[in-house]
Formats: structure tokens, C-alpha cells, sequence
């Protein structure tokens, strides 16, 4: 529920984020759309594991 709120939040404080993805949705074809938010989550996901892995790594020095 915390994340929800979190996301709720960001995205009312960044209209620009929201004003360009549905920009995106209505110039790309929704396919293309899919494709590229597949691979912006999976980009986003390998960020995230790499930070964690990186702050691990300096608990660990």
C-alpha cells in the first residue's frame, strides 16, 4: 500500500513524466508502446539489483 501511495505522490508531483507517456501511447502503435515498457522495466530492474548490490558491497568493506 506504501508503494501505491509513494507512486501516486510522484507521479502528481512530475505531470511532465505522465503528460509524455500518454504522448508516447498515442504516437506509438500500443504493440511498439508494450514492447518499450517492457524493456524499460527490465533496464529499471537490472538499475535497482545493481544499487543493491553495490551498497551490499560497501556494508561488506
Amino acid at each position: 500500500m506504501q508503494l501505491l501511495q509513494r507512486s501516486v505522490s510522484y507521479l502528481r508531483s512530475h505531470p511532465l513524466v505522465v503528460a509524455t507517456v500518454v504522448t508516447a501511447l498515442v504516437i506509438l502503435k500500443p504493440r511498439r508502446a508494450w514492447v518499450w515498457s517492457q524493456r524499460v522495466l527490465f533496464v529499471w530492474r537490472r538499475w535497482r539489483r545493481l544499487q543493491n548490490w553495490v551498497s551490499l558491497y560497501r556494508l561488506w568493506l
